[in-house]
């Protein structure tokens, strides 16, 4: 039986797994995702989404050495949690190894709402919660037709590509996830936000948020993210990973949000940069599939799925 919470529990890496099983690094006790490359038989790794993670993270470039030349690339996140230097992580990583994002982190011991909360933070956070019912649930799964449907309207407000959306399949496994925990804010219309985190040891992180036009309107945000940090400081959780600002691909472009970023810097207690990091693992199999690539001057990494 697994008994491992979040991030780390073979139910969410089986949720973001496609047609190939996930692969498991028996050293540092982590997993990364084999995907198909498209228009080919080809595979390539990728961590399991948001980043690398794993129960012996000093270990785990040694699992990358041994991974096979069956694959054609790794492409991995660095996490911000661990403590491996940047000179670790770019000696493996040679051949893609640049600065992704800041990522925002609250320590637990130094959070104090009255001083380390920006003072726009604090305003709508109490605003929230005098206007809305902030609440823990019980069930996650219970609501997941209440999330997929503010979902939806958060696709349509950012005009999100349908390519890009979760499926309502995914997030009932990931809903049915040990560890997962939800806030759910009601008003006297009904449910206008959710927000969920995936606790993963003693480290919990913003997994995902939506809301309503009125939650959006009324900041209820606010209200569910100071009612988790308060939820997470009695259960003696250590660091709460935030996140950095999400690029949000469109119908046009792929577009930085930076509201998002501002939303998750007013709560930290301190922010650190997170690396994109790529290897070329078959560089024969890379090539070819490079050459046939229509954007050959892409800055994707791997390059054929630019």
């Amino acid at each position: 039986m697994d008994t491992l919470q979040g991030y780390q529990n073979t139910k969410y890496i089986e949720s973001i797994s496609e047609t190939v099983p996930p692969l498991s690094l028996s050293r540092s006790n982590g997993w990364l995702v084999p995907k198909i490359i498209p228009g080919s038989n080809e595979i390539d790794l990728s961590a399991t989404n948001p980043f690398i993670i794993c129960q012996n993270p000093d270990s785990l470039i040694h699992d990358f050495e041994s991974l096979s030349d069956k694959y054609v690339a790794l492409t991995v996140i660095t996490n911000p949690i661990y403590e491996i230097s940047k000179e670790i992580w770019s000696s493996y990583f040679k051949d893609l190894f640049v600065p992704f994002k800041s990522h925002y982190l609250v320590e637990i011991e130094k959070y104090q709402f009255e001083r380390t909360v920006s003072q726009h933070h604090r305003y709508y956070s109490r605003k929230a919660l005098k206007e809305a019912a902030i609440t823990l649930a019980e069930k996650p799964i219970d609501y997941l037709d209440d999330f997929y449907y503010l979902y939806q309207q958060l696709l349509v407000r950012h005009d999100v590509c349908a390519s890009n959306a979760l499926s309502k399949k995914m997030l009932a496994q990931q809903f049915n996830v040990p560890g997962v925990k939800m806030f759910v804010a009601r008003d006297d219309y009904g449910i206008q936000a959710i927000s969920v985190w995936m606790q993963t040891q003693d480290v919990a992180f913003y997994h995902l948020a939506v809301s309503s036009e009125t939650g959006y309107k009324k900041s209820f945000a606010y209200g569910t993210m100071k009612t988790a940090i308060d939820h997470f400081f009695g259960e003696g959780t250590r660091m709460l990973g935030l996140g950095g600002g999400n690029s949000i691909r469109t119908k046009n472009k792929i577009a930085v949000n930076s509201g998002l970023q501002s939303f998750k810097a007013g709560w930290a207690t301190l922010s650190t940069d997170v690396f994109l990091c790529g290897r070329i693992l078959n560089p024969e199999i890379y090539n070819a599939l490079t050459k046939s690539a229509v954007k050959t001057d892409s800055q994707f990494f791997p390059l054929y799925r630019g």
